[in-house]
């Protein structure tokens, strides 16, 4: 992964947090952008399309659920929220509202950065997996079809029938690995690694859920199509 040509946006309204993430970030070969507000991340989240956004969850004007339910109507950026200690109920509503993962405070510097090479890579892997190996042009696209339900991964866009289903970054990373796995027995593990990423595995997680329950709900939707 080539760290030169990825931009970190860090927005929180703590500068001194900020400059502390900003300094390590840098360390590790990352350009760093800074918000101190929602309005002026909203904006340069626009203006720059980052790689990835660290977004503090209390940040003032448009706090963190605005800032992600606006951001996820123009841009599918993997979103980790910095949250309070014990703020679990916050946490499963930033999710459901499209969020990627979240980083309770305070946190070392080296969880940080591995959760954001998770991150990271997770996206450039969703992204590999959207290119048929065999393409001549950037716009052949790459699609499964079980019944009547279509998974375009290049579109992003699932469809049963003729109507379309919406579904967050992570709920369209979860259909991908059981989409690949049709009528096959998907084991948890598996699906855990494919959504949240291996270096998950570095952090001692309890309990890591592969879904929200808004998105739990969603998913009851696919029933006959996949076993996991």
């Amino acid at each position: 992964m080539n760290l030169d040509k990825l931009t970190v946006m860090v927005a929180d309204s703590d500068p001194q947090l900020v400059c502390l993430m900003a300094y390590n970030l840098e360390l590790e070969g990352y350009t760093v952008l800074s918000a101190s507000d929602g309005e002026q991340t909203l904006e340069q989240i626009e203006l720059y399309a980052p790689d990835l956004v660290l977004l503090d969850l209390l940040i003032p004007k448009l706090d963190g659920f605005h800032v992600c339910r606006r951001v996820r109507a123009f841009s599918a950026v993997p979103i980790l929220l910095l949250i309070a200690r014990g703020k679990e109920q916050e946490m499963v509503h930033a999710l459901d509202l499209g969020a990627d993962g979240y980083l309770a405070k305070p946190f070392s510097v080296d969880e940080l950065l591995a959760r954001i090479r998770a991150m990271l890579r997770r996206a450039q892997l969703t992204a590999r997996a959207r290119l048929s190996p065999y393409e001549e042009t950037a716009t052949l696209r790459t699609i499964t079809i079980i019944g009547d339900l279509t998974v375009d991964y290049a579109q992003q866009r699932v469809t049963i029938g003729e109507r379309e289903v919406t579904l967050s970054q992570r709920e369209s990373r979860l259909l991908a690995a059981m989409a690949q796995h049709a009528r096959r027995v998907v084991p948890q593990d598996t699906l855990l690694e494919y959504v949240w990423g291996k270096e998950c595995a570095e952090i001692p997680v309890k309990g890591t859920p592969l879904a929200t329950p808004a998105e739990s709900r969603r998913f009851r939707a696919f029933p006959a199509y996949f076993t996991c």
